[in-house]
């Protein structure tokens, strides 16, 4: 990912906010994954 990408905003805080958002939804994003494969991972060992 780009993170220079951020800095040609004027505000640097909005910069800075939306470097956050973006970073957040990948945190969020790679949990969903990870439940997902846990939750699948149980229902393939309770379904033999």
């Amino acid at each position: 990912m780009k993170k220079n990408i951020y800095f040609h905003e004027k505000n640097l805080d909005t910069a800075n906010d939306r470097y956050a958002d973006c970073m957040d939804i990948k945190q969020k994003n790679a949990f969903a994954e990870l439940l997902q494969r846990r939750f699948l991972f149980y229902k393939i060992c309770l379904s033999t």
